[in-house]
């Protein structure tokens, strides 16, 4: 009897001790705050012979932190796992497909799962031609995709984001918010000033310098954020303090501080100026670890700089410690027949929950199996018979679905929740 007894309080205890090792295993693999590091127009690799392409990210002179991170000799490596097969949306082995391009279709559908039509760069509500018209008429012709995107879906379901933008929300020489005009400084307007950057602006001023590249330049970009253009995530046309959005857009300077106070959000967006995502060439070119660089060289080495400065703080945060991911994620691949297989992106995880040491998977991804994992790790459903967001439903041509083989087992779930 007592025997019997024993075992029985051995087993229950035993059960327990599963149960509670089986619960913290999970703990330790659900992933915390999620940091997007967007960047533009260049391939990670891409043919030799493609001499119309920019020059390739992989094995770039000028790219020295970028290629540390997927180097296993090297210790930047020991928590990154990287892509060798990822392609533009839409892509085929032979290139013989819709092209999606240019800079603006690439982040709808990093929202969305589609471009909704629009094949061109516009700011969300110029007049003529702006992207929100053009995608509420897309829709109303037809009708079995669905409006519904990342960020709106992660606000229905209480998760927070933000986008921090580079050059947004400085303050002008009158006090103003630079948003809205005037001559822009590099001192960051207070929060009660902040409101959503509906139009794109570019320049230079002598009351402005930028913290990562030291020049005069600043260029912000509407195309380059994919949240701009869906009115349930940018309060509609109201371009001053009264949009109830404006809090969700972010100067950049804040992310540090956000970082330091661990006040970041779920999912948070970070776009570097066009200076310093590979975009657009500065003036007078770049100086990078003592090499001068013009042209097209110039671009990379700016953003390379910018991603050595901004990864070391965010992977010193302890919102990248308590199982953050960081991205770095780049928009459309470029060249002559851009969209085969030969072309690739830059697609970089940095995680703790990485498979790591520079794995290089060799699954195929597009934007869309990227998009399909993050609606699994925030157990968002979409109101469609998938509940998956438009073309993130489908998989690639290899099966793949999601970007779950470049992550540690068990750290992405196999399925969206039920209903």
């Amino acid at each position: 009897m007592a025997s019997d007894v024993a075992r029985a309080v051995v087993s229950t205890s035993l059960v327990a001790c599963l149960c509670s090792t089986a619960f913290a295993q999970n703990a330790n693999k659900k992933i915390g705050a999620v940091f997007y590091i967007e960047l533009e127009n260049h391939n990670w690799t891409q043919p030799a012979s493609d001499t119309s392409a920019p020059n390739q990210i992989f094995g770039s002179v000028a790219a020295p932190y970028i290629n540390s991170l997927v180097d296993p000799a090297n210790a930047n490596s020991k928590e990154v796992s990287y892509a060798i097969a990822y392609h533009n949306a839409l892509s085929t082995p032979d290139g013989n497909n819709a092209s999606i391009h240019p800079s603006e279709p690439n982040y709808l559908w990093q929202e969305a799962g589609s471009n909704f039509g629009v094949f061109n760069d516009n700011d969300p509500f110029i007049v003529p031609g702006g992207s929100v018209a053009a995608i509420a008429a897309f829709l109303a012709a037809n009708t079995t995709f669905t409006g519904e995107h990342l960020t709106g879906l992660m606000e229905k379901n209480g998760l927070s984001w933000f986008s921090y933008q580079e050059d947004i929300d400085l303050l002008n020489t009158d006090g103003g918010n630079a948003n809205l005009g005037g001559t822009i400084t590099s001192t960051p307007a207070p929060e009660k000033l902040w409101t959503v950057p509906l139009s794109s602006f570019s320049g230079t001023s002598p009351n402005y310098t930028n913290p990562f590249n030291g020049s005069n330049q600043f260029n912000f970009a509407c195309k380059h954020d994919g949240t701009l253009f869906f009115t349930d995530t940018n309060g509609g046309n109201v371009t001053d303090t009264a949009n109830k959005k404006r809090k969700l857009y972010r100067p950049l300077q804040q992310l540090f501080k956000d970082l330091e106070n661990n006040k970041v959000a779920r999912y948070n967006l970070i776009t570097p100026d066009q200076f310093n995502e590979m975009h657009s060439a500065l003036t007078n070119g770049f100086t990078y670890k003592g090499v001068s660089y013009t042209g097209d060289l110039s671009q990379i080495a700016a953003a390379d700089n910018f991603l050595s400065i901004v990864v070391p703080i965010i992977m010193a945060s302890q919102a990248y410690k308590d199982n953050g991911v960081i991205v770095i994620w780049a928009d459309e691949t470029e060249g002559t027949n851009e969209n085969d297989f030969a072309h690739t992106l830059p697609f970089i995880v940095i995680s703790k929950l990485a498979k790591g040491n520079a794995f290089a998977s060799t699954k195929d991804y597009t934007h869309s199996s990227d998009l399909a994992t993050w609606q699994k790790v925030f157990g968002l459903r979409a109101n469609t018979p998938s509940g998956y967001l438009n073309d993130a439903a489908n998989a690639q041509l290899d099966g793949t679905t999601d970007i779950s083989d470049m992550f540690k087992p068990g750290v992405i779930p196999k399925s969206l929740p039920n209903n």
